[in-house]
């Protein structure tokens, strides 16, 4: 009996470990050297880049409830770690080295910049651009339609508006709540967000 269910039109890298009681869907292509831990469940189409690692319970390329038209596939470059229960949408791209922690969600047509970190029980809602070498701490909450510049620092439970524009290197302070556009290098605290410097 196998460990773990692949659909036969899914290509496999080498030196793969898949965990037990995983699922994998059709047309699926993980490269070389992944690690797919337990109770994973990786949808249609889905791409996986070499050396990515693949926490438990978590789903890949999900598509959202009204993808008209389709989505293209959920792609994952390389280097990519994945944190256990954390949801992905079809649709986005996770560049490479990219870090997302438990419990996570990252809706639909998101892009997430290289070497991107991202904390526990972040929610990342659809059509969102993410720089490179951002990081987003725990339990913060991006609307739809927001883009980070490369070099942001989103603090713990954060909350940013929809539509929203982030500059380069700007920070956002822990619990703030951000309803408009931050310039590069801006410092935004408090509720609602103000400048601090």
């Amino acid at each position: 009996m196998s460990r773990y269910v692949m659909d036969h039109t899914a290509k496999l890298g080498a030196h793969c470990q898949i965990g037990y009681h995983v699922i994998i869907h059709s047309d699926v292509v993980i490269g070389d050297q992944v690690s797919i831990a337990d109770t994973a469940i990786v949808l249609a189409k889905t791409k996986i880049g070499a050396r990515c690692h693949i926490g438990p319970s978590c789903v890949l390329g999900k598509p959202p409830f009204t993808a008209t038209p389709a989505l293209p596939p959920l792609q994952l470059d390389h280097d990519v770690m994945i944190g256990a229960g954390v949801i992905l949408h079809a649709g986005s791209h996770i560049e490479e080295g990219v870090w997302i922690d438990d419990l996570s969600v990252v809706g639909d047509s998101v892009t997430i910049g290289a070497h991107t970190r991202i904390g526990r029980a972040v929610t990342i809602e659809g059509k969102t651009s993410i720089g490179q070498r951002v990081t987003i701490q725990s339990g913060a909450h991006l609307s739809e339609g927001i883009t980070l510049a490369d070099d942001v620092q989103i603090g713990a439970n954060a909350t940013l508006f929809p539509g929203i524009r982030v500059g380069t290197k700007a920070h956002i302070g822990t619990g703030a709540v951000v309803m408009h556009d931050v310039d590069a290098g801006k410092i935004m605290v408090a509720l609602p967000a103000q400048i601090k410097r």
